[in-house]
């Protein structure tokens, strides 16, 4: 038997077809359009994750493999190009071995019989999962994208290598009082300054996944303060920075303000101090200036006064020398407070003048007769004062002798003294 050549080449045409399809598809097909019969080539099974028995090998059974939310728009478009033997090219899901869904871009090109009517449908799937969800994750990236930056509230930019900017968002350029448009043609060196340049360079080299900087900018003719934060990233394949800013320029003048108020504070503490050391130095030397006055007086009491009082005594009848001894012990009694006594006080500013000099000489052992003829005045009245005395120190009317109260009660009435200018002191009291 002789081989047919015609034969032998159509084989070998149809075997290197094969083969281009293999290799440029991942499964290829032959629906009998009139029958519903399907030839899938073997790779379907594996792209199904199946046995190749399980291979749709007619019609409804690739129909039912579709994904739901694709089948009806597909089966459509498949009977339009069966039907008016167009080319056929679509997208759908098709359902694998284990439940999932892998996206299929399907190519097919009707054949007709001898009558002209459609009679196959020969195409090739690919499957286009890997790029869909790269695609699903770009559109993702896009959606994060413009959540962070698009709608954050605080000013962002996108920055590229060179310094350059590739974005802003709307209160970025709203801060900086410029278009989007006009602001993506100049670069961070010529808005920002070179300062702020070279921190986004040593940013995006210096592999610290965030770094921050303060910027004082002009706008207008309004100093803005800006803390920066340089977020390094690659995006659609470049390096660029993010920068993302908060406008602290209220917070800056805030704290310039604080910072001069306790400086002021500091001055003041400090002028207080002074003003204190030389109130201290005033009241010192007051008090130096006082305890000389006082030990002055002192001294002259002691050394000039007393001592003339002391001398004019002997030439006094006895009236005259009880009214000496009176205003000597008033004397010494006035002058003990400057030798550390205690200040005239208390029941003495209850007293008349009158009743304190009778208390005195009371106090004294001077008699009700004595009192009278010393001060020239009546007995009756000098009763009528002891009666008064007696009334204001609170004793009663029987029971305490008034010469014996003031003279044990010098801490009380610190007007009266202990040691008498002369003469014995007598409890004797002709009126009690």
């Amino acid at each position: 038997m002789v081989d047919d050549p015609t034969r032998s080449e159509g084989a070998l045409e149809l075997s290197r077809f094969q083969a281009f399809m293999d290799s440029a598809f991942d499964a290829y097909y032959d629906w009998h359009i009139q029958t519903g019969d399907l030839e899938i080539s073997d790779q379907m099974a594996d792209l199904l994750g199946v046995d190749p028995g399980e291979v749709p090998r007619c019609f409804t059974e690739w129909v039912d493999r579709l994904h739901p939310k694709d089948r009806e728009h597909t089966l459509a478009r498949t009977m339009a190009s069966a039907i008016d033997g167009a080319n056929y090219v679509g997208e759908y899901r098709l359902r694998r071995g284990d439940g999932s869904y892998m996206h299929v871009r399907d190519r097919g090109v009707i054949l007709e019989d001898e009558e002209g009517h459609p009679a196959h449908m020969v195409g090739a799937f690919s499957d286009v999962s890997r790029e869909r969800e790269a695609e699903l994750v770009v559109r993702e990236q896009a959606d994060l994208y413009e959540t962070l930056f698009d709608n954050a509230v605080n000013p962002a930019f996108q920055i590229a290598r060179d310094g350059r900017f590739l974005d802003a968002n709307q209160v970025g350029v709203a801060l900086l009082q410029v278009d989007k448009e006009t602001l993506l043609r100049r670069d961070v060196a010529t808005v920002w300054g070179h300062d702020a340049m070279a921190a986004v360079s040593a940013s995006m080299e210096g592999g610290e996944p965030a770094t921050s900087v303060e910027l004082q900018l002009t706008v207008g003719e309004v100093q803005k303060a800006l803390a920066v934060t340089l977020v390094p990233c690659r995006f659609r394949g470049e390096s660029t920075c993010f920068a993302l800013c908060t406008d602290v320029t209220a917070h800056q003048t805030l704290r310039k303000a604080l910072e001069e108020s306790e400086e002021r504070l500091r001055r003041q503490a400090g002028t207080l101090e002074d003003a204190n050391a030389a109130l201290r130095v005033i009241l010192d030397q007051r008090n130096k200036d006082r305890e000389e006055l006082e030990q002055t007086i002192r001294d002259n009491v002691d050394t000039l006064v007393l001592p003339l009082l002391d001398r004019v005594r002997p030439h006094l009848n006895e009236p005259e020398r009880i009214s000496l001894d009176a205003a000597t012990r008033n004397l010494r009694e006035l002058t003990r407070p400057f030798a550390g006594g205690t200040a005239p006080g208390g029941a003495e500013m209850n007293l008349t003048p009158r009743e304190r000099e009778i208390a005195n000489l009371i106090r004294m052992g001077r008699t009700s007769s004595e009192i009278a003829e010393a001060l020239y005045i009546s007995p009756t009245t000098v009763a009528h004062h002891r009666r008064n005395l007696r009334r204001k120190l609170g004793l009663p009317p029987r029971g305490v002798r008034l010469a014996t109260y003031l003279t044990r009660s010098t801490a009380a009435l610190p007007w009266i003294g202990a040691e008498a200018a002369g003469g014995p002191v007598s409890l004797a009291d002709d009126s009690g």
